[in-house]
């Protein structure tokens, strides 16, 4: 069976989050941060912080066509001697290993926390 598919030009394309700042394109509302990552008071959090990062990151390469954009969020536990890592990854053990040799710490210091995305694979398949 065909189907009929109608397009609309929607304008100004945004696909950088340089566009998304030009054009003040923004998320709004509840972004379901209920696990608690982002509660409190940021910049009273930040300038209390003895270690201070700055720089930028580029996500814009992909390991196989097939496969998903990703992210990893890790934050410091146990007063620092570990990491928490919470990963949209299909590839869990390549997540900690880079984040440990990244830090310069052993991975059994980085605990790995992997999203659904894993489990929703439907593409492709990763040998480790």
């Amino acid at each position: 069976m065909l189907q009929k598919v109608t397009y609309e030009d929607i304008q100004p394309i945004i696909v950088t989050i340089e566009d998304a700042i030009k054009y003040e394109s923004y998320l709004d509302g509840d972004l379901g941060h209920s696990d608690g990552h982002w509660a409190g008071n940021v910049a009273k959090a930040y300038e209390a912080s003895e270690f201070k990062l700055t720089g930028q990151v580029r996500m814009g390469g992909q390991d196989h066509f097939y496969l998903e954009t990703h992210a990893t969020y890790a934050k410091p536990i146990d007063n620092g001697r570990q990491m928490e890592v919470v990963a949209s990854c299909q590839n869990p053990a390549g997540a900690q290993s880079g984040v440990a040799q990244a830090l310069g710490i052993k991975m059994n210091a980085v605990k790995d926390i992997v999203s659904n995305t894993l489990q929703n694979a439907v593409h492709g398949s990763w040998e480790n």
